[in-house]
């Protein structure tokens, strides 16, 4: 109708159902001025919001990268100076607290420095097909080992042969990040760390979901809409950039992260992905 009504041979990109890719419509009249019959042709317009993602990476990128460039240096002296600081044998124990305090907060911004640098050496994602309940189990594994200290991660993958197709070095970052999340909440709200991982899929819309699942209290609804947010935080010690990056690189990789509380108030994490014929 839209079509008939303004001559607009190209419709605005939409979904047909909740999850499931964005396409666009072309309209061609099969008999030219009458509008009657018309060849209806649907574009999967994916590649596009890809091609303009990676644009706005590369672009934030650049800017980020030169502010980045022009904190570090004064950051490094700063540093420096309170390292020296600390050093002197003769400085009073008033003073040394405060050149912690000063050593404590160069670090923590030297790492939100290195995570916006993440940005702009992000390079173009390289998919590949991955068989999921493989690939997660081993992803666990490395995980856990580097951890050096014990956690409780379960994996609920009922989908041997189920094929995703995701940079695996982007997604590994991914959900170690969340990961890093799930068991630091867990922690908090229970004493111990733990986390779960589930998939399920949405056979009609052809979609897999990855949830990252931990034990913790959840996020107030107020702070639900901003969770996404570069340097939006709900932790003292947090850079606000890991849950942005996360998003980053899984929209490049033509995936979304979400958030959807459970029915007992954990956080859930859930990543969105095309499934792939096995």
């Amino acid at each position: 109708e839209h079509w008939k009504d303004t001559g607009v041979h190209r419709a605005r990109p939409f979904t047909v159902m909740e999850g499931t890719p964005p396409v666009i419509a072309h309209f061609r009249e099969l008999q030219p001025n009458t509008q009657q019959e018309a060849l209806v042709l649907v574009e999967d317009y994916t590649p596009v919001t890809q091609y303009a993602q990676s644009l706005k990476l590369t672009s934030l990128g650049r800017l980020t990268a030169s502010i980045a460039h022009e904190i570090r240096n004064p950051l490094g002296a700063i540093s420096h100076a309170a390292q020296l600081l600390r050093e002197s044998p003769d400085l009073p124990e008033a003073d040394r607290r405060m050149a912690n305090i000063i050593q404590h907060h160069c670090e923590r911004v030297n790492q939100i420095v290195e995570s916006v640098m993440q940005i702009s050496r992000r390079e173009p994602p390289k998919p590949e097909y991955l068989t999921l309940s493989t690939w997660l189990a081993s992803c666990i594994d490395a995980y856990l080992n580097a951890l050096k200290h014990p956690a409780e991660i379960v994996l609920d993958c009922d989908y041997p042969e189920l094929l995703i197709e995701f940079d695996p070095e982007n997604l590994q970052r991914v959900i170690s990040n969340l990961l890093d999340n799930a068991l630091r909440h867990s922690k908090m709200e229970i004493g111990r760390e733990s986390a779960r991982v589930e998939v399920s899929l949405d056979f009609a819309a052809h979609q897999c979901y990855l949830d990252v699942i931990d034990s913790g209290a959840g996020v107030s609804p107020a702070d639900q809409g901003k969770l996404f947010e570069p340097f939006f935080t709900t932790v003292t010690e947090g850079s606000g950039m890991g849950l942005y990056l996360c998003k980053e690189l899984c929209e490049i990789n033509n995936a979304n992260l979400s958030y959807h509380p459970t029915s007992r108030g954990e956080s859930c994490f859930r990543i969105s992905m095309n499934q792939r014929a096995s």
